[in-house]
This record gives C-alpha cells, structure tokens and sequence, in this order.
C-alpha cells in the first residue's frame, strides 16, 4: 500500500541566514515567553515578511522583560510597547501572544550583525505600524448643485 507519493511534491528552497539590511512589510506571527540562559524571562517575537524578494522569511526579535539589570528590562519593555502600538492593542496583555494579531502588518527596520562565534544574525531596529490600504471613492453621479456636500 502506498502511503505517500514523494514524485510528486514539490519542494520550495528554503532561504538561510539573515534577511539583508533594509524595512519588510511583515505580519507578528509568533509572540511567546521564554526563559533566558541567565534565569530570567524574554518575549521573543518572529515575525514573518508578506512582500517582496524574501516574502515567507522569518525576522526574530528578543525583548527581556524579567533581568537581573533593571535597565535591560526598561529597554525590553519599552520595545514590546513599540510594538503594542504598531499592531494597535493597547491596555494590559493576559499574554504575550496577544501582540500577534493576525492580519496586522507592521514594517520591521533591521541590519545584519555579525558575530565570529554565532554568525550572521538579524537585529531589529525599528517596529512601526502599517497604514491600511484606502478604499477608492467613486463619486455618484447626483446633481451635486441641489445638495450641499457638508
């Protein structure tokens, strides 16, 4: 009995390493809580590009919310509020995943760091929302003297 037929799937390449230098339209696709090697806790967000050359791609990003050095928390807060407010939600989070909302895009800055011992890597500079798209307006064809248009 055949179980699956390998002939005939086709296979996607799949893209590794960093994304290069630039701004990616992107939905939030992943937000969860995680320990981090040191003991405390971070949110790591994946975000998934929707557009253009590297559309599929995923872009990660770290923001630590429970650290010995209350600095890195103020930095680590201060970035998920940047992004509370790119993909609109706003008030207190039962969850981090509540910052993936789906559907929302945003536009991920990011560069290319590179690190002799962990290789090249993205790092996120800026989260900003993405104005929707407009609805055309079409004009009706009244006779626009009878009536006032405010």
């Amino acid at each position: 009995m055949e179980f699956i037929d390998l002939d005939a799937i086709e296979v996607e390449e799949v893209r590794r390493g960093p994304v290069p230098r630039g701004t990616y339209e992107c939905e939030v696709e992943q937000c969860i809580r995680k320990d981090t090697k040191a003991g405390g806790q971070m949110i790591e967000v994946t975000y998934k590009i929707t557009t253009g050359d590297y559309k599929a791609a995923r872009i990660w990003d770290c923001h630590n919310v429970d650290h010995a050095n209350p600095e890195v928390v103020k930095i680590g807060l201060q970035g998920l509020k940047r992004l509370a407010m790119a993909v609109g939600v706003t008030g207190k989070l039962a969850s981090p995943s509540e910052l993936a909302v789906p559907g929302k895009r945003v536009q991920v800055t990011v560069e290319v760091r590179s690190d002799s011992t962990y290789g090249d890597s993205n790092i996120v500079k800026r989260v900003l929302g993405v104005a929707p798209k407009a609805e055309k307006h079409i004009p009706s064809n009244s006779n626009s003297s009878s009536v006032a248009p405010f």
